[in-house]
């Protein structure tokens, strides 16, 4: 053979073998630069059993996070790859054994790939054994509770266990009820309608599975009031967020404990973590938050913690939109007593844009306002007849644009005379 082309041969073997091995042996490092993202994986673990079939893997991936796809690798070899579900959240992930693969051992891990190019390896879980159902199930778990109507809901739940012939649905009515056997439903159900529920009652929910071998523990608890708590803190509840400007948002929750120290409210935005914006003191209902990093057109979620010496418990999240612009808040009003049973209300307008007034008034022995009458938004001023001589009437403006409202203007007293 020509020595040439024995050089040539032997030059280019190496290379061959480089780019074999590239296209057979994917990455395994996130390498620098990847992103706060977790990766951790729940079941299975190393040294963990799982049966014949299907197993799904439960995972998760800690938010914030912009996912491009999944990857599983078994055995060292690449075995799937997984696009996001639903938008950007976690796919779900499946690996399948027949029963040629009873009693072997395998391992296995992920990789997280993002859309800004960094990718994260989860742990290398090892040593996982196939075998045949021989143990009761795992607790099932991704309880989730959707809202049907004000009386039915829906109840979904997720689990990787295997030859579960049943399920129990344990509930339990608002905070001082006790848990009670609810619903049993087969093992090859994932989720069950539960009806006629009392509007305003909280429904609280767990789940055990069964199979021959046993029955799991409990999944974690959920709740149609989306609260939650550490120990036995009652959360506070009905938490309502509505928006007064671009700065302002008005929070209102009900207090259901009477141990607690403080309140914490929290905030966040999409795809972000809470943070705590204000501590306040314990029994209150009602939280102003203004100023404190707000913008015009913003989306916020919020939600208020209560914490007593060794718990917590925390409240249903909302969602608010701020305004994308102010409107002026009337300023200067006045109530003048013209007799024989007439008030006259005038204010200054500094709003060229808006188109109407709501007058509110709080009558004799009442703690409320009430809207008496809405007027345009060209007038500034108002005839209210009818009162009751010698009593005490109070009133409060706001001024509108058929999209948004002010403030209120400032309150006014006036005595009807004898």
């Amino acid at each position: 053979m020509n020595r040439s082309w024995i050089k040539i041969f032997y030059t280019c073997i190496p290379v061959l073998l480089l780019l074999m091995t590239g296209c057979t042996n994917l990455p395994t490092d996130s390498g620098t630069g990847s992103s706060n993202t977790d990766l951790q994986i729940f079941f299975p673990k190393s040294s963990d059993s799982i049966g014949v079939g299907v197993t799904e893997i439960n995972y998760s991936i800690s938010t914030p996070f912009s996912l491009k796809f999944m990857e599983l690798y078994v055995n060292g070899n690449f075995s799937g790859n997984f696009p996001p579900a639903g938008g950007s959240s976690q796919p779900v992930i499946t690996m399948s054994f027949d029963s040629t693969f009873t009693g072997s051992s395998i391992s296995y891990y992920l990789i997280y790939y993002d859309n800004d190019g960094t990718s994260l390896k989860s742990e290398d879980v090892q040593n996982v054994k196939v075998v045949k159902t021989i143990s009761p199930p795992s607790a099932p778990f991704n309880l989730a509770i959707l809202k049907l109507s004000d009386t039915e809901i829906n109840l979904s739940w997720s689990d990787s266990s295997k030859e579960v012939v049943q399920y129990e649905i344990w509930r339990k009515i608002n905070f001082d009820g006790v848990f009670e056997k609810h619903i049993d439903v087969n093992g090859d159900v994932f989720n069950v309608n539960d009806g006629n529920l009392i509007p305003g009652n909280m429904y609280s929910y767990k789940i055990k599975g069964i199979n021959r071998f046993g029955e799991s523990q409990f999944s974690e608890e959920v709740n149609t009031f989306g609260v939650g708590s550490s120990g036995d803190l009652f959360p506070p509840t009905n938490l309502t967020a509505f928006s007064e400007g671009t700065q302002i948002v008005q929070l209102n929750w009900i207090d259901n404990s009477d141990n607690e120290n403080f309140f914490s409210i929290e905030r966040r935005t999409l795809n972000e973590n809470f943070t705590t914006i204000g501590i306040i003191d314990k029994d209150q209902t009602s939280f102003k938050d203004s100023a404190n990093g707000l913008i015009a057109g913003g989306e916020y979620y919020y939600r208020v913690k209560a914490f007593s010496s060794t718990d917590s418990a925390w409240s249903n999240e909302v969602l608010v939109q701020t305004y994308w612009y102010d409107i002026i808040i009337p300023k200067n009003l006045r109530a003048i007593y013209l007799g024989d049973g007439k008030v006259l209300l005038d204010w200054q307008d500094d709003d060229p844009a808006n188109t109407i007034f709501e007058i509110e008034r709080k009558d004799p022995g009442s703690d409320n306002f009430v809207n008496i009458a809405v007027i345009s938004g060209n007038r500034n001023s108002y005839l209210d007849e009818n009162l009751i001589l010698s009593q005490s009437y109070s009133y409060r403006i706001r001024s509108g644009d058929g999209v948004y409202f002010s403030l209120y203007s400032n309150k006014v007293t006036v005595f009807t005379g004898n």
